[in-house]
């Protein structure tokens, strides 16, 4: 038994029994994130109060304190898991140093740490890829360098109003169901269209039309069989 702050807990073997602490708060560093129940725990060394000969495996779990507003409960979480490396701060519950939870991870600078002007005005998410999630306060820019897929799906309705342009740079962009233009269509390029087009109103166009890969085009050609009276012409020729 050692005595904690005036209380007596059961201690490990592993665990030092001589000494007494101050206060049930520590600094420890991440050794274990797999928690195979999944539910957030890590596993912590702590140095002073943990030997080397101390087996990662043999420490106790640290639970976790979400600090998200969402709270926890069935239906809502904040999903965050500590690297491995990370420091953390730990409390032990009771002033047993077998039953821990974790209260967030120490900052440290790293080479995705923002500088600068980004250091004070931006607010998001890094990580060591480069990838980025970025809220920059004064610029009033949202950016996000992601390089992988971003999947967007069961939305029921999206509404987006832009008051600016919408400028989209893709090698090929596929677009599943109808699709409704109310305005103005500009394409500057070679159009394809490989079904039926059905137009009510108006079509107009600056250059001459041709179909089926003919010479046969609607402002120059010519109608062979052309007689005075009821008769209908020939087919256009080019």
């Amino acid at each position: 038994m050692v005595q904690l702050q005036g209380r007596y807990t059961n201690m490990k073997p592993f665990f030092k029994t001589d000494e007494h602490f101050e206060n049930p708060f520590f600094i420890g560093t991440v050794v274990d994130n797999k928690d195979p129940t999944f539910n957030y725990r890590i596993k912590v060394r702590i140095d002073h109060m943990h030997d080397t000969i101390t087996k990662d495996e043999n420490l106790p779990w640290a639970a976790k304190v979400d600090s998200s507003f969402m709270g926890m409960d069935s239906s809502s979480i904040s999903h965050s898991v500590p690297e491995v490396g990370s420091k953390v701060l730990v409390l032990a519950v009771g002033d047993n140093i077998n039953s821990l939870i974790y209260l967030g991870c120490l900052y440290k600078k790293t080479d995705s740490t923002p500088s600068g002007d980004d250091y004070l005005n931006c607010y998001g998410i890094y990580d060591k890829t480069g990838n980025f999630i970025k809220l920059d306060k004064i610029q009033k820019l949202l950016e996000l360098v992601w390089e992988g897929t971003i999947n967007i799906s069961n939305i029921k309705e999206m509404n987006i109003t832009v008051n600016g342009n919408v400028n989209l740079t893709a090698p090929t962009t596929n677009i599943k169901g109808n699709v409704s233009i109310n305005g103005t269509l500009d394409v500057t390029g070679a159009t394809t269209m490989k079904s039926t087009l059905d137009v009510t109103g108006l079509v107009t166009g600056q250059a001459d039309v041709k179909a089926g890969g003919g010479s046969v085009g609607l402002l120059t050609h010519t109608h062979p069989g052309v007689f005075p009276g009821p008769s209908s012409t020939g087919t256009g020729q080019g």
